[in-house]
């Protein structure tokens, strides 16, 4: 029955402890379509095209895992398509990482998502994808209708009310008729055409070419007249429809250029198409094409030049919400999208031919959250990228070489250059930043752990690549435009980064970087694949900034912006002796000299060669002390210095940014006592003259600065015994002071035959064992307070006899003082509490000391 019960008890226990795991994707494949942790969404609908999020919560997939989404078959028609890849969005910055997460296509009504693997992590990212349908019904009488992702979300899906939007395209069409009959055979109607439509549009573009070609200015100027009219009419038109913007004061600007325009000045005509609204009519020469206000994207544009008297035209490109910038485009062809509900980011127009040679051309953009920007000409850019923000309306002028611009030139167009995001010790990913802002912290001693870049819009192909240094592993693999480089969830630190651009881009760029360093904080900058940060050295990147500049600009400087091992330089070392002369040069941290041969040192020479590339400047300084002479002057960077006498101890350090950013660490062979400890950046090594032992070898090592080569003690010996030694120490840590040791000896902890209790044990076993322990009984403290009197100079004697009528054993101290003989008592202190420090035998109140001798 117990047995039973016990197991029953294992049971429950083995499945609450299943219960309470934390749900991981496991190796075998997963549906994940109707999983609490996966999450789609509707991200946004633009009329039949709807882009589609799904994110994962505390989990990731592997590969070969799927979803399924439903689509609103009840309300729209799907084709079923082939695989396309579905792309990773950062959460923050809704940003495209460009990283491929899997595969969707669409299967009899529903949105397959296959799964790849990937480092990302959907704490951070979600994934996106577009689809587009065909709405079964266009006068629907409700404004939306459910739609069940899966069987756990449901959206609203915005229904079309009538066909008023098709109706207003195509009445926009027909007005542009009338631009067509002037000079237009590219500025063109998307809509169906009719044949005889085709002919008379052929028909009075090739009468408006003779007409231009001969030259016959009162016709010329017939036809600029016409084209006036025809625009005011199209504006007043577009506002009552109210298909074109609200007009306002940058609009007053551009119906005065219009008004302005004389008989020979070219004209520049152009055309949008906008969001709901479809192709407006055609505007020139300033006017606004487009909407503000109204929160309305355009899709694409065509633009021509008429009127004019020059050979050439108009070449223009855009960049396109998802593709980025496309080809070139010119004289009055589609750029951009229709159907596709795709935003126009920015755009690029410039004129050609011998047209280009007498004009500028000027255009300015309205765009999303910013509005009306700055003037751009010949072919810079104008609006933004890296944002997703539309454009929402233009204009274009022309302006003759020499005059003026039509307003402010300056920011003409925003784009973020490079875009960053770290993740921090602690708190974790942080939002991202851009364009030399600092990602990460600094004074809160806060490591950095990994990081994500991209690239915004510079204008050319390529990309961005980077890796790191990472704690424990080392420098990683390179990983590029958004990928993760480092570690989440391990706790271990970056210390150093490098960062290069690629591709097209990395001929017309600069990228500029610097890291906030554990202890040194900010350093310089550095770029272009260099190294930022510390290697070596254990410290902590704690924050970052990271700049983009055009190749040429010196704005920024460079300097010390990474250190580490390979900075260094070479050091060389090498040691004469009285037996073999001066020897073969040693390197960092190898033997100079010799062991077990009782061969002296009598001569040294010290260099760093650091005279090439980016290695630190400074040098090496050094002096020697020799027995009999004492110590010499300070030689530097390979100076020999050597004498007769043998090499007792030596300083060596370093000057410069050698000094600032390196230790040097050296170590002795002492004769009768080997390796010492080891000494650092100036610190004596080896022994004094008092103890007078000979160096025999010596190792030499530069280390970044806060590396540890050994222990920094027992590097120098004043005296030639381990009791010297120990008593110079001890009374430097008691400020050298009689009295003081007296008491240090009077300090140690009463053990009565702790270790023996006669004069056969020895005076040094006595202090040796007093040192080590700190107990023992009256032979140990008389023995330790006489090591530390004789080490201040005194002439100090451990004493053993008997005292009282009982004969007990014991031991004290006499200093000889100026030819007087005082007692010095620490146990007969201690045990009574009656003076034991310097007094005469057989002062009143003290023992009675009988039967004694000197043991030392």
């Amino acid at each position: 029955m117990f047995r039973a019960w016990i197991n029953r008890g294992i049971a429950f226990l083995l499945v609450l402890f299943v219960s309470i795991q934390p749900v991981y994707a496991v190796d075998e494949k997963k549906d994940w379509s109707d999983d609490p942790n996966f999450k789609p969404s509707l991200y946004t609908q633009e009329d039949n095209q709807l882009i589609i999020d799904f994110e994962f919560k505390d989990v990731n997939p592997i590969a070969g895992d799927q979803a399924s989404i439903n689509l609103p078959t009840k309300y729209m028609k799907f084709e079923d398509t082939l695989d396309e890849d579905v792309y990773a969005y950062d959460k923050d910055s809704q940003e495209s990482t460009k990283e491929v997460l899997g595969k969707v296509k669409i299967d009899n009504g529903e949105a397959i998502i296959t799964f790849i693997d990937n480092d990302l992590d959907y704490i951070n990212y979600k994934g996106q994808f577009t689809v587009e349908g065909t709405f079964i019904n266009q006068d629907n009488i409700e404004p939306s209708g459910t739609w069940n992702l899966n069987n756990l979300t449901t959206e609203e899906l915005e229904l079309p009310q009538n066909n008023e939007d098709n109706s207003n395209e195509q009445n926009t069409s027909e007005n542009n008729e009338e631009l067509k009959n002037e000079d237009s055979e590219t500025i063109g109607d998307d809509s169906s055409k009719n044949d005889d439509n085709q002919n008379e549009e052929q028909e009075n573009k090739n009468d408006e070419m003779e007409s231009e070609s001969s030259g016959q200015l009162d016709e010329s100027s017939k036809d600029d007249v016409m084209i006036e009219n025809e625009d005011n009419q199209e504006i007043e038109n577009n506002e009552s429809d109210n298909l074109n913007n609200v007009i306002d004061e940058e609009n007053d600007f551009s119906i005065n250029l219009l008004t302005e325009n004389s008989s020979n000045k070219p004209n520049i005509n152009y055309q949008t198409h906008v969001q709901t609204y479809g192709w407006q009519s055609t505007v020139s020469n300033g006017a606004t094409s487009g909407t503000s206000g109204k929160s309305k994207r355009l899709e694409g544009i065509k633009v021509r030049v008429g009127n004019s008297g020059y050979s050439g035209g108009v070449q223009y490109r855009t960049h396109v919400q998802t593709y980025g910038w496309q080809d070139w485009k010119q004289d009055g062809e589609l750029s951009g999208t229709t159907g596709q509900s795709k935003r126009l980011e920015a755009i690029q127009i410039r004129l050609t031919g011998e047209l280009a040679n007498h004009y500028d051309i000027y255009y300015r953009t309205h765009v999303q959250q910013f509005g009306w920007l700055g003037w751009a000409k010949n072919g810079e850019s104008s609006g933004s990228s890296s944002y997703s923000y539309r454009m929402e309306a233009i204009q274009i002028v022309l302006v003759k070489k020499g005059e003026t611009a039509p307003g402010s030139t300056s920011n003409a167009y925003k784009t973020r250059q490079v875009i960053y995001q770290t993740h921090v010790q602690t708190y974790g990913w942080q939002s991202s930043v851009s364009d030399g802002g600092t990602s990460g912290t600094s004074g809160q001693s806060k490591r950095l752990e990994a990081i994500k870049i991209s690239l915004g819009d510079l204008g050319y192909s390529g990309g961005i690549q980077y890796r790191t240094h990472v704690q424990t592993y080392g420098w990683q693999d390179w990983k590029q435009n958004g990928a993760l480089s480092g570690t989440s969830g391990q706790s271990k630190r970056l210390e150093a980064i490098q960062i290069k651009l690629t591709g097209e881009v990395a001929n017309h760029y600069d990228i500029y970087y610097r890291a906030h360093v554990q202890t040194y904080g900010w350093l310089g900058w550095v770029k272009n694949g260099d190294k930022a940060g510390t290697e070596g050295m254990s410290r902590r990147v704690e924050a970052i900034q990271i700049q983009i500049r055009k190749k040429g600009d010196t704005s920024i400087g460079t300097s010390n912006g990474y250190l580490g091992t390979d900075r260094i330089g070479s050091l060389k070392y090498s040691v004469n002796s009285s037996a073999y002369g001066w020897q073969a040069e040693k390197t960092n941290g190898s033997t100079a000299g010799t062991t077990g041969q009782s061969k002296a040192i009598n001569g040294i020479k010290i260099s760093i060669n650091n005279n090439s590339g980016n290695l630190y400047t400074g040098s090496v300084s050094y002096k020697v002390n020799f027995s009999k002479t004492g110590w010499t002057s300070t030689y530097t960077n390979g100076q020999e210095v050597k004498s007769s006498n043998p090499m007792l101890a030596i300083q060596i350090s370093l000057t410069g940014e050698m000094n600032k950013y390196c230790d040097i660490y050296y170590r002795t062979h002492v004769a009768h006592i080997g390796w010492l400890g080891w000494a650092m950046n100036g610190q004596s090594a080896g022994n004094s003259s008092k103890s007078g032992n000979q160096v025999e070898a010596i190792e030499i090592k530069i280390v970044p600065k806060g590396a540890v080569v050994g222990q920094n003690s027992g590097y120098y010996r004043e005296f030639a015994s381990d009791l010297e030694q120990k008593a110079f120490e001890v009374n430097n840590s008691l400020g050298r002071d009689l009295r003081a040791a007296f008491n240090y000896a009077k300090s140690i902890t009463y053990s009565r035959y702790e270790p023996a209790d006669n004069n056969a044990y020895g005076s040094a076993n006595y202090a040796s064992y007093g040192f080590s322990t700190h107990r023992g009984n009256c032979y140990v403290m008389a023995a330790v307070f006489t090591y530390l009197a004789k080490d201040l100079g005194y002439d100090a004697h451990q004493v053993g006899g008997l005292q009282g009528s009982y004969n007990t054993p014991h031991s004290w101290v006499e200093i000889n003082m100026n030819g007087t003989i005082y007692v010095f008592d620490p146990d007969f202190e201690k045990e009574l509490g009656r003076n034991g420090y310097m007094f005469t035998y057989g002062t009143s109140g003290t023992l009675r000391y009988h039967s004694y001798s000197r043991m030392n």
